[in-house]
């Protein structure tokens, strides 16, 4: 059974904003759309995108993107499908860099060793660059220091850092540029998820496939030392102990997750600190369903470096796992041993969410932001809170703010000390209009 966290002493409050509505109205119909990239936290290595190494304790706007036809939101890692059409702009973050598309484009921006930017070079980058080697993506996942993509036609291409065969091309070295992976797969790649140093993909008839590092807790989900070598699998296998169809998947630091078509989660991986959800602290290379959530239907699932979240199809936040920072928003440092509701957003209807390493985000259905954990960089957005954030705290936009002009979070991803989101925002002239 679901276990609800303690109720927090903090409470804290929504801010009333008068949605405009007039982008959901086109998203439906592919119309032209102009949205906003929004980041912030530390920027030692330009993981920010606006052409600094300056930490930004506050959302600033990096990029606008004005978009021939907006679909919605593409699909992320950990999250069901969307139906029956696909989005065609999405975001995602490594511990130190950041990939985002929108439509036939990829930007790439932040920390290059190890060829994680995938542009021939590993010198950082401080703004968003266009990586010519790679169009139309449909999906994308940036990994700790390498990537995963999904284009439209169904192609999956790796690059970056290629040690423990994270990559899938049957060996440990890094790739400069986006590189075509042969799988073993007879079916079509509908979905693509990029952990620390392992990978994964999902099949369309719900076959799943992990390959990278191991190191004996289990996180691939193959139990069969004999196929390692040396902890490692350096080319894309079949999960068999996994006898349902997979929709999604999210690859954490040490564990995996993943949703069933019908939104039963699974895990399995390491569990040192509770991440898989079982009330137990040991290992468990077999997936198995978190009891916990077995009669609750999840739409999305994230993993952080040792907790996780999962959104409930009635728009609830479970977070359960590591608890030192804060992470999982239960108003306390201590671990979870098993799932439980985020009560501090219990009375809010949330559509997304997201984990880095050590934080944690939602968006609620009015497209506000809100975020919590590990803040010692300035990674939740939000100035004049402590190191770790024990409970749920709305993200201002103060740029937004000052023009009077309401903002819709669409997604957001969140990186090891630094978060980047999607908005939707109309100019000044349009509210002042429609007063």
């Amino acid at each position: 059974m679901l276990r609800r966290a303690a109720p927090s002493h903090l409470a804290f409050g929504s801010l009333q904003r008068r949605r405009i509505g007039y982008l959901a109205d086109r998203v439906s119909s592919g119309e032209p759309a102009e949205l906003e990239v929004w980041a912030w936290g530390r920027g030692t290595h330009g993981q920010v995108g606006h052409g600094s190494e300056d930490t930004e304790k506050l959302p600033v706007l990096i990029s606008t993107l004005k978009l021939a036809a907006f679909t919605g939101m593409a699909p992320i890692q950990g999250r069901m499908p969307a139906k029956p059409r696909l989005g065609n702009v999405g975001v995602t973050c490594g511990l130190f860099h950041s990939v985002l598309f929108a439509e036939q484009d990829v930007f790439v921006w932040g920390k290059g060793d190890g060829g994680r930017l995938g542009i021939d070079t590993e010198f950082n980058q401080y703004k968003p660059y266009v990586n010519p080697r790679i169009k139309r993506v449909q999906m994308a996942s940036a990994g700790g220091l390498h990537n995963i993509a999904l284009t439209e036609v169904g192609n999956v291409y790796t690059w970056g850092y290629g040690a423990f065969g994270a990559l899938g091309h049957g060996s440990y070295e890094r790739e400069l540029l986006p590189r075509l992976l042969e799988g073993p797969w007879k079916d079509r790649i509908v979905h693509v998820s990029a952990g620390g140093s392992h990978s994964a993909a999902v099949t369309e008839s719900g076959e799943l496939y992990t390959w990278g590092r191991d190191e004996g807790e289990g996180r691939l989900g193959h139990g069969n030392p004999d196929i390692m070598d040396e902890g490692a699998l350096s080319r894309p296998t079949k999960v068999q102990a996994l006898d349902v169809p997979i929709a999604s998947v999210y690859c954490g630091g040490f564990f995996t997750m993943a949703l069933t078509k019908s939104g039963q989660l699974w895990s399995w991986g390491g569990n040192a600190n509770h991440e898989l959800g079982h009330g137990t602290r040991a290992n468990n290379w077999k997936p198995k369903v978190v009891a916990a959530l077995e009669d609750v239907t999840l739409v999305q699932v994230a993993c952080g470096g040792f907790h996780a979240a999962a959104l409930t199809q009635d728009g609830k936040v479970i977070t359960w796992g590591y608890g030192g920072n804060g992470q999982l928003g239960h108003g306390t440092l201590e671990n979870g041993k098993e799932p439980a509701i985020v009560e501090a957003m219990a009375d809010k209807t949330c559509t997304y969410i997201a984990c880095g390493p050590a934080w944690t985000a939602a968006i609620t259905e009015n497209g506000d932001l809100y975020t919590w954990g590990k803040n010692r960089d300035y990674q939740l957005g939000i100035p004049g809170l402590k190191d770790e954030q024990l409970d749920p705290v709305l993200v201002q936009f103060p740029q937004a703010l000052h023009e009077k002009t309401p903002v819709e979070v669409l997604g957001v991803s969140c990186g090891a000390n630094h978060g980047v989101c999607i908005v939707s925002r109309p100019k000044p002239a349009q509210v002042t209009q429609s007063l």
